[in-house]
């Protein structure tokens, strides 16, 4: 049998930063399911050192149609706002197109995205994916080739970068880098523009990553 040959991955050239808003109520009903709401992601460049692309749209929910006021005061987001959103089914659909789009020219390995925690991409996605019947994209399964599983949790980075304690969230890594809050907090759109003001800082003092 012939060796075979080994291919090392591409560079790294871009991160898809990624914040999802989904439903919530506080007090939490009893077998509540949170459906997403605001679907944002920006491009960033790593050779440009800025974002270069924008996908946003909201999202209407089929579960729990009515926005909790808790939801609203939270994220900025009105019941009319969602009403005028689109099923999930179908912003996944152009989410994707507009991935594919990005891909054309680029080795789909050379993005990664970026989120703030875990619960985007290990709880959010999978789940709102399950509820419309659809596969979660690997990097063999999914047809634009992105790899949905691989992904970096900005505050890991941050603070394996700068030594420290995990930070709690958006809002503490802007603070210790003497960064002020853009836009609205919960917001995904301006989440996505405020993280990627602190990958900005961080590769402006050094931070490198590399492809697996």
């Amino acid at each position: 049998m012939a060796p075979r040959t080994y291919h090392p991955p591409p560079p790294l050239k871009y991160f898809l930063i990624l914040d999802f808003e989904a439903t919530c109520a506080s007090p939490r009903p009893v077998n509540f399911v949170q459906e997403v709401i605001e679907f944002p992601c920006i491009v960033y460049s790593m050779e440009q050192e800025y974002p270069t692309a924008m996908f946003h749209e909201y999202v209407k929910p089929l579960l729990s149609p009515h926005l909790t006021d808790f939801c609203t005061r939270l994220t900025g987001i009105s019941q009319a706002t969602v009403d005028s959103g689109d099923k999930f089914s179908n912003v996944w659909r152009r989410f994707n197109e507009w991935l594919a789009r990005l891909c054309q020219d680029t080795d789909p390995r050379s993005f990664i995205f970026v989120t703030c925690g875990n619960w985007d991409l290990q709880t959010m996605l999978p789940a709102q994916l399950r509820q419309c019947g659809i596969e979660f994209p690997r990097r063999e399964t999914g047809h634009t080739g992105v790899d949905f599983t691989r992904y970096v949790n900005i505050k890991d980075a941050f603070a394996e970068f700068y030594d420290s304690d995990p930070p709690s969230g958006l809002l503490e890594m802007l603070h210790v880098l003497g960064m002020q809050l853009e836009g609205r907090f919960h917001s995904g759109i301006d989440d996505c523009r405020n993280v990627s003001r602190i990958i900005e800082q961080m590769r402006r003092d050094g931070w490198k990553i590399e492809a697996d």
